[in-house]
């Protein structure tokens, strides 16, 4: 059903935000992997609001907070924003309109937003990495967030 698809689409995000890890560098700077709770965020809140969708999108931000070291709650942060962020704005347009297209960029404002934020306060300056990420992320998106899509009409039934 649809909650299986979430945990599974939450699995699928979880096992993307291990290469964040990787040593990959493009000179200073480590490569932007994307963000792919962000993705999920915006699959779900196609549905509607959720308490799975959010308990999910917070789970997978501790997740990315143990793997980088950063501080608990960071990430579930920005990816909470992402989704609240889809979810204020989602009954403005239908995915499959323009207007529905840039709504992509919702959740990467949200999040860059609360990134930006976290990122300031533990650090004392914007990560240059987190907006690299961010960037991405947001042009990915359109191809990527597909997998984690659950239609507003999907019964509990579907799989």
């Amino acid at each position: 059903g649809v909650e299986r698809r979430m945990v599974v689409g939450a699995a699928l995000a979880a096992v993307l935000t291990i290469p964040v890890l990787a040593p990959v560098r493009i000179g200073d700077i480590a490569f932007p992997w994307p963000l792919a709770p962000l993705w999920a965020a915006f699959g779900w809140a196609w549905r509607g609001p959720s308490f799975l969708a959010a308990g999910l999108l917070l789970a997978l931000g501790l997740w990315q907070d143990l793997l980088t070291g950063g501080p608990i709650g960071a990430w579930g942060l920005v990816y909470l924003s992402g989704y609240g962020a889809l979810l204020a704005l989602r009954a403005v347009a239908p995915l499959d309109t323009l207007p529905g297209l840039l709504l992509y960029a919702a959740p990467i404002i949200a999040a860059g937003v609360a990134g930006a934020w976290v990122s300031r306060m533990a650090t004392g300056s914007v990560s240059v990495q987190l907006l690299l990420s961010l960037a991405t992320t947001a042009v990915l998106a359109p191809l990527a967030v597909r997998a984690f899509l659950i239609s507003a009409t999907a019964t509990e039934d579907e799989t």
